[in-house]
C-alpha cells in the first residue's frame, strides 16, 4: 500500500491512492482506517484550497463512518475540521455555531482541556472576523489562558497572549500590547525555541515601534 507521504498533489494521485488502498481496507472491513485515510485526503484538498471537495468528503465519506462507530471524539475533531472550511469560506455563523453546539459540548464532556481551548480559541477568531473584538478577548483571557495555564503549557500560554496583544492592538491599546509582547510573549517562546513565533512577535513588535 503507497502511503501519503509518497502521493503528490494531483487529483490523479489522489485518484490512485483511493483505487488502491480503500479496497484493502473494505475487504478487511477497517472502517475507521478508511475514515483516518479520507480525512487525510480531505486535509490535502484542504491545503490545496479546494475546500467544497475537502467539506464533501468531511460531511458525506467521513463524519458517517464515526458516527456509526459511535465515537463522539473523532466526530468532534472531523466538525471542527468542517468549522474551519465554514470559516474559510466566511460563512462564520455556520462555523460558529458547529463549534459552539457540537465540538465544545464533546470535549467538555470528555475533560479534554487542551481540544476545549483549540475550540474556544476558534471561537475567538470568528467573534474577531465579525468585528467582536470584546468578546474574542474575553473568551481569550478567562477561558483559553486559564486552561493554558493549568495544564502547565507554557508554549501555548505564550500564543495566547500573542493573539491578546493582536487584540489589544486592533482596540488601539497599543502600549500594552507592545508590553505584553516584549515581556511576556518574546521571552517565553524564545525560552521554548519557537522559531515562527519569534518570527510573529519580532514582527509585530517593529511593526509597533516603527508606526
Amino acid at each position: 500500500i503507497i502511503t501519503l507521504s509518497r502521493l503528490g498533489t494531483s487529483v490523479s494521485d489522489l485518484n490512485g491512492y483511493v483505487a488502491e488502498v480503500f479496497p484493502v481496507f473494505d475487504r478487511f472491513g477497517d472502517i475507521r482506517e478508511r475514515a483516518v485515510t479520507l480525512g487525510k485526503i480531505a486535509e490535502i484538498h484542504f491545503q490545496r484550497g479546494e475546500l467544497d471537495e475537502a467539506l464533501r468528503i468531511r460531511v458525506e465519506e467521513q463524519l458517517p463512518v464515526y458516527m456509526k462507530l459511535g465515537d463522539i471524539r473523532a466526530q468532534a475533531l472531523t466538525l471542527g475540521r468542517i468549522a474551519d472550511i465554514h470559516y474559510l469560506r466566511d460563512e462564520l455563523d455556520d462555523a460558529l455555531r458547529i463549534h459552539r453546539e457540537k465540538v465544545l459540548p464533546v470535549f467538555e464532556k470528555l475533560g479534554d482541556i487542551r481540544a476545549r481551548g483549540v475550540t474556544l480559541g476558534r471561537i475567538s477568531d470568528i467573534h474577531a472576523q465579525r468585528g467582536e473584538l470584546d468578546e474574542a478577548l474575553r473568551l481569550l483571557q478567562t477561558e483559553v489562558l486559564p486552561d493554558a495555564k493549568r495544564m502547565g503549557a507554557i508554549r501555548d500560554c505564550a500564543w495566547t497572549k500573542l493573539r491578546i496583544a493582536r487584540l489589544r492592538i486592533l482596540q488601539r491599546q497599543v502600549p500594552e500590547a507592545l508590553r505584553m509582547l516584549q515581556e511576556e510573549v518574546l521571552p517565553v517562546l524564545q525560552q521554548v525555541g519557537d522559531a515562527y513565533g519569534i518570527k510573529v512577535s519580532e514582527s509585530l513588535i517593529k511593526k509597533i515601534l516603527t508606526q
